[in-house]
């Protein structure tokens, strides 16, 4: 059992997640077949794929009673790099990342078939892992977390990108004023949104086994494209009603400085699409807690406008 100094070490270090490890057969008596950039090891004697480091950015210690250096790089919630594995108390320790955030070892000897720690599982189908020196062991009240055996956890990025296919991104229904099939003018001010309720948040939850993974796409902006030049809002827009004076002001819109007469149908297609910038969270078994599939383009929304040129007549 580690001494409490690890336990220590261990609540010091919370709060990261494991970039790319995944859990193989932890009763699997050779080595399992690892994917690119990961290596076998064998913490607590049951097999784990960790990630190899990246040349030219070692892992860095985690400081404190940690005794030897680990294999690959992890990142706390600041960014700073710490080993994926470490060697403390005389145990191997593999870092879990959310809901656990801690360095964490297999239990060995198991605890009692039939505890709730196994939460219904056969100790044949897996092992109980644990992070808390103090409280784990064969005794019942093991504080600790059942994870499978003879079988590899989903990668929960691979899950969010999952997610994310699966959510169904806002096609935008364009709206402008003036409102095709009605002609805008060079120099006018023309407005641009789109229905309001297509500006919302999308959730979707992803679950593989013990790892579920929830992804939140929320809009960043609205890119149009108008042919004859570009625009972003940070908004749906604002919608124009019938009777709006010229003191009324929105935050999406745009001003052509050309006329569509040349275009080959007489007018400006028009096109706006969301950009969602889509995160991700894990809950369960996760050997990475969060992470981020960037920012995302939803599918276009079509329409097209004409644009002509208003005439000043001098009279004398």
């Amino acid at each position: 059992m580690p001494t409490r100094s690890v336990s220590l070490l261990v609540a010091a270090l919370l709060v990261v997640g494991l970039p790319m490890a995944t859990i193989s057969s932890a009763v699997a008596a050779s080595p399992p077949s690892c994917p690119k950039g990961t290596v076998p090891s064998n913490p607590g004697g049951g097999w784990i794929c960790v990630p190899v480091e990246t040349p030219g950015e070692p892992g860095e210690p985690g400081g404190g009673e940690s005794g030897g250096g680990g294999t690959g790089t992890c990142k706390d919630e600041h960014g700073k790099k710490i080993p994926c594995t470490i060697t403390a108390g005389g145990y191997n320790q593999v870092w879990f990342g959310a809901p656990r955030y801690c360095y964490a070892w297999r239990v060995d000897p198991p605890p009692p078939a039939g505890e709730p720690v196994w939460a219904g599982h056969a100790p044949s189908e897996g092992n109980i892992w644990t992070c808390d020196v103090t409280a784990c062991g064969v005794q019942p009240d093991c504080a600790g977390w059942f994870v499978p055996g003879g079988a590899t956890l989903a990668d929960p990025r691979v899950l969010a990108q999952e997610a994310l296919d699966r959510m169904k991104l806002a096609t935008p229904k364009i709206h402008m004023a003036p409102q095709p099939p009605l002609m805008t003018y060079v120099a006018l001010e023309t407005w641009l949104w789109m229905e309001a309720d297509q500006w919302s948040d999308l959730r979707l939850t992803v679950s593989a086994g013990p790892t579920a993974v929830t992804v939140v796409a929320k809009p960043a902006k609205a890119k149009w494209d108008l042919t004859a030049g570009r625009t972003s809002c940070t908004s749906a827009g604002r919608a124009w009603v019938k009777g709006m004076g010229a003191s009324e002001h929105t935050d999406c819109s745009y001003t052509f400085t050309k006329v569509s007469d040349f275009e080959p149908r007489g007018e400006f297609p028009v096109t706006a699409r969301l950009t969602y910038q889509v995160d991700w969270t894990c809950s369960g078994t996760c050997l990475i807690g969060s992470g981020t599939l960037g920012q995302v383009d939803g599918l276009p929304g079509r329409t097209a406008i004409r644009v002509g040129e208003r005439q000043s007549v001098v009279v004398r």
